[in-house]
């Protein structure tokens, strides 16, 4: 009988869960790639055309059900685990498309948009407790980076499907992944950590089994050791007389450790950075900045063509991430991603919408796809590994949701006002503005951002304890 791989366990795992991912994107695409013909003469939508104001704001909107997400998060999979987690949060992106296709008025916009950002916020948190749950060391960063891809796999599709169906065709498109998702997570089992802080070792070594497979009768000792390592780091877990489940309670006192103290720091302050430079944002208007700067292109086809870019991009860094170090990889391509944006912002101020330059109006396209591709083989998704990997595990998931919230808080305050900016302002003040913030990032990823390219739970702890 063969075997399989414990390794193609964990990535069919982690891949099936990012199948939402991909249904996140597809419905962050339908947005952006109907932004501009929701907002026209002959649009379709029930009630009209939406304004300016309503338009960013169904685009905006998911970040609010992000945020819920987020928290609504962190209890349920306290109780239920994250890979259950995860299952049941698929529905929302369900629901999320027949509100689309029901819709009467906006409103029925921003409460689908809000649930697909629930769903979003879910998978943020519980997809990479999960990785860090059942992954070994040396592929940890790869399966931390499958959510990119399956999301911008989403975006790209969604971006074809505006281009041949009507806003709620497209809609209906949507349901099928997360229905697939849902069936195929039912048949996977919970993580080996959810069951070991529970005292359930049974289920906790059939996990592990589950897993790691063929290597499980060599971690054996190993991985029963690290039980106990794992209880006193979190505390002693009373068993009651019927031996029903109990957990360690987190306290004000595990979050003024060092490790956490400087793990917040890093953290926030680098995602609030990596967020506010605007090479995640811009991606959510698309579109809209390539009919205000201009292309050989039309805007949803140069929003393709940034997509297939994208994708690009995260293929790559898939194959960097557990090859170059951390900070080397950021450190390239936030240099790269800054050449980028300084160049666009040059092209709009001295070149922009002037007939005589009608022979470089490949430079927009061409600017935009080296933000994107440069962008996401390090500057973006370099952030968010170091994050899942810096935070004592007791405190984990509770850190996890309060950054990845802070990310949810910024990209709607921003993906409310960025269009009317970009309006009233132009895209040269935006872009040279996303620049500055870049080199802000760069500057403090190279003071402060930690090396934890293959490194165990317990050297990256000693890292951050100093």
């Amino acid at each position: 009988m063969c075997k399989i791989s414990p390794i193609f366990k964990q990535f069919l795992t982690i891949v099936s869960c990012n199948l939402l991912a991909f249904s996140f994107g597809n419905a962050s695409g339908w947005a952006t790639i109907n932004f501009i013909e929701l907002q026209s003469e002959n649009s379709t939508f029930p009630s009209g055309p939406l304004t300016l104001q309503e338009a960013s704001m169904v685009v905006a909107s998911v970040n609010l059900g992000g945020v819920a997400g987020n928290f609504a998060a962190l209890p349920i999979i306290h109780k239920i685990g994250a890979k259950r987690s995860i299952h049941i949060f698929g529905v929302p992106f369900i629901l999320g498309a027949l509100l689309i296709i029901w819709a009467q008025n906006v409103y029925y916009l921003y409460i689908a948009r809000i649930l697909c950002g629930f769903g979003g916020g879910v998978l943020s948190v519980s997809v990479p407790s999960l990785v860090s749950d059942i992954s070994h060391d040396k592929v940890r960063g790869a399966l931390n980076s499958l959510t990119d891809p399956l999301c911008n796999t989403g975006i790209i599709v969604s971006f074809f499907l505006g281009n041949c169906l009507s806003w709620m065709d497209q809609a209906k498109v949507q349901m099928i992944t997360p229905v697939i998702a849902i069936i195929i997570l039912f048949f996977l089992p919970e993580s080996p950590e959810y069951w070991t802080i529970r005292n359930k070792d049974k289920r906790a070594m059939e996990a592990h089994k589950f897993y790691k497979g063929s290597i499980a009768a060599l971690e054996h000792g190993e991985f029963l050791q690290k039980q106990k390592e794992e209880k006193i780091e979190k505390g002693n877990v009373e068993k009651t007389n019927n031996e029903t489940e109990s957990e360690p309670k987190l306290c004000l006192r595990d979050f003024q450790t060092t490790q956490a103290k400087r793990a917040f720091f890093v953290a926030f302050t680098g995602l609030a950075l990596c967020y506010c430079s605007g090479t995640i944002l811009i991606l959510s208007y698309v579109t809209d900045i390539f009919s205000k700067t201009g292309s050989s292109l039309s805007p949803k086809d140069s929003s393709i063509l940034i997509s297939v870019t994208q994708i690009a991009a995260n293929l790559s860094f898939l194959n960097l991430v557990d090859r170059i170090n951390r900070r080397t990889l950021l450190i390239c391509s936030s240099l790269l991603t800054i050449i980028s944006l300084f160049l666009y912002a040059t092209y709009c101020l001295l070149w922009m919408n002037q007939p005589e330059y009608q022979g470089i109006s490949w430079v927009p396209t061409m600017c935009f796809a080296c933000i994107t591709y440069f962008s996401w083989i390090g500057q973006i998704p370099i952030p968010f590994i170091v994050m899942t990997e810096i935070f004592p595990k007791k405190i984990r998931q509770t850190s996890l949701a309060l950054a990845i919230s802070l990310y949810w808080i910024i990209l709607f305050v921003l993906g409310s006002i960025f269009p009317i900016f970009l309006e009233k302002f132009g895209p040269f003040l935006c872009l040279s503005t996303f620049g500055v913030i870049c080199i802000i990032h760069l500057v403090f990823s190279i003071v402060f951002l930690p090396e934890t390219r293959g490194k165990s739970y317990a050297e990256i702890m000693k890292i951050m304890s100093k």
